[in-house]
């Protein structure tokens, strides 16, 4: 007790979610529709982290905001989707008339019965208070070849905003919830001849969520704090409880030493509580309960071409029901890192950091929905980890980012195919997975870029190498060595017509069927694919556009976990009102 006493003095009362900094392990966030004004216009910030964008959901939907989850690197790796429509977002459309008419609702429809419909609005209720809402719906039916059992896919996704803005600060509060269903189509049993008529291969997520974020500007003390509640729950009494809150506190520009060649001074800290209740009750009755709070306080030391933190993360942590795979007690690491950029256009920096994070079944599903509702949840510990990297700004219109690591890592997840269990109905067909964690040295290399210096030409990349160490496991099961993608966007015709086009690139993997009881377990070989989308807009007058996408354009049926093919090209076309 006298350890949270401890942290919890040191966080002057502040809690946080459970957010680890750049380099640490962490997962995404739950999915949620976007809020906010249309925008097109934006200077980008290539980061290292936006090698980590590349999609991966399975799914008949666009994603949102992120993810996650386990991961196959402690950063969040989307990888490319299987019959996902990749909408053209409302942040993608021409805004040269855009002041009366931020608000759209748009529908369309496609080959496999791809169903689109979407609407935002965001009204002003006060002079400094707006309300909003967002939903989002799509459904798909794929027609795979060789799969003679149901493939439908359906998600709808809504939120309502409100935002308040005072003279030195901001408030936004966000509520929302949706439904993900699907089907669990990937079968492995040899001579498989279908289901019963009776049975069903369905598996549906429910959730919703809460939450809450305060900002204040030119604070000496508060920067930000921010909490959220939220709930998911799947249809085989698999369920999770979660909440976590973040404060931002102190300033990294305290002062100015004029004695020390202008060097600014300054302090802050990242204050963290996190816990998160699972439920599982398919095979056995299981509770996983963790407990996480922490604080990483910072020294910061600025000149004109210098910057260096120094500081500590602390955290305890507390995770019952999994006796194996916990990680209590205790835990401090190490945080410094230190930027040189003599020019604007070359930057050299490098440092060493660390972190926790208990994992979830909520970011575990949103990377493979396939999974068994039944799993075992584990603290992950980046235990330390080293990197360097580059990063510059040449005149605005080529940016770029790439940095290389080693880190140590304690419980890190990877995904395996389960063999027949007697699971009962929808996971008796080897059609489901469950998470393996392992201690491993995992090395990588990633890199992001951007260019805009031709007129209303956007263009930009992500790559990402990674290599494994294990302990354990034979392979690192589902995890690619190479990631890549490459994404552009081009304004023609007075910026009323917008083309964009998007290729994304995983290599080969490896899976296994564990458990089985009819087919021995051989290693299998998940053949790197490609996958090319396209999409365009054309605004017929300020209020009406229509829209098209085509997906999967190489028209690949590549496996993105195993025996779970993606469907081919996928094309989809609609119409849009903005009001």
């Amino acid at each position: 007790m006298k350890y949270i006493a401890i942290i919890i003095s040191l966080a002057m009362g502040v809690v946080v979610h459970a957010q680890i900094q750049t380099g640490e392990v962490s997962v995404g966030r739950e999915e949620t529709i976007g809020q906010g004004s249309v925008t097109v216009e934006r200077v980008y910030e290539p980061k290292v982290e936006s090698a980590e964008r590349i999609k991966q959901t399975p799914g008949a939907l666009p994603e949102s905001t992120q993810k996650i989850p386990v991961e196959y690197s402690t950063k969040n790796i989307e990888v490319a989707s299987d019959f996902e429509t990749s909408t053209i977002g409302a942040e993608k459309l021409p805004v040269k008339d855009q002041a009366p008419y931020n608000n759209y609702v748009r529908a369309g429809y496609g080959n496999h019965q791809n169903v689109l419909a979407d609407a935002y609005f965001d009204y002003s209720i006060l002079d400094n208070a707006r309300v909003g809402g967002a939903i989002k719906y799509n459904s798909a039916i794929p027609n795979i070849p060789d799969v003679n059992v149901p493939t439908n896919q359906s998600r709808l996704l809504g939120e309502a905003f409100l935002k308040m803005d005072f003279d030195n600060s901001q408030f936004d509060l966000t509520a929302g919830g949706g439904f993900d269903k699907v089907n669990l189509y990937g079968i492995s049993i040899p001579n498989f001849s279908g289901i019963a008529d009776d049975q069903s291969l369905t598996q549906r997520f429910d959730s919703f969520f809460l939450e809450g974020k305060y900002q204040m500007y030119n604070h000496w003390l508060l920067q930000e704090a921010r909490a959220k509640a939220s709930h998911v729950s799947d249809m085989y009494n698999a369920s999770e409880t979660a909440f976590d809150a973040t404060a931002h506190i102190g300033n990294p520009e305290i002062t100015e030493l004029n004695a020390l060649n202008d060097l600014q001074f300054g302090a802050s800290a990242v204050a963290n509580v996190n816990t998160a209740t699972t439920n599982f009750d398919l095979i056995n009755s299981n509770q996983f309960t963790a407990f996480n709070v922490g604080i990483k306080p910072l020294l910061h030391f600025r000149t004109e071409i210098l910057k260096l933190d120094l500081g500590a993360n602390l955290q305890y942590n507390d995770l019952s029901g999994s006796a194996q795979l916990q990680k209590n007690g205790m835990h401090i690491f190490p945080h410094a890192e230190l930027f040189i950029s003599p020019v604007r256009e070359f930057g050299f920096y490098g440092g060493v950091t660390g972190g926790l994070y208990n994992q979830r079944y909520n970011n575990q599903r949103q990377i493979n929905p396939f999974l068994l509702s039944q799993q075992q949840m584990a603290t992950t510990v980046n235990k330390i980890e080293f990197f360097v990297g580059l990063k510059g700004d040449v005149e605005s219109v080529f940016k770029y980012d790439a940095r290389a690591g080693v880190q140590q890592v304690d419980n890190f997840a990877f995904f395996q195919k389960n063999g027949v269990i007697s699971a009962g109905v929808p996971f008796q067909y080897a059609n489901s997975f469950s998470v393996l964690y392992d201690d491993v040295k995992r090395m990588y290399l990633q890199g992001s870029l951007r260019f805009a210096g031709i007129e209303k030409l956007d263009v930009g990349g992500q790559l990402e190498f990674q290599t494994f160490e294990l302990t354990q496991i034979d392979e690192p099961w589902n995890a690619p060595f190479i990631t890549a993608s490459i994404d552009g966007n081009y304004k023609l015709l007075n910026e009323r017509l917008i083309l964009g086009s998007e290729l994304f690139f995983v290599s080969d993997r490896k899976d296994r069927l564990s458990g089985m009881q009819l087919i021995p377990m051989e290693q299998t070989l998940l053949k790197a694919y490609l996958d090319l989308n396209a999409n365009a807009t054309f605004m017929i007058t300020d209020r009406w556009a229509v829209f098209a996408q085509a997906n999967n354009l190489l028209n690949h049926n590549y496996e993105r976990f195993l025996d779970y093919r993606v469907q081919g090209l996928q094309l989809l076309g609609g119409v849009m009102f903005k009001f």
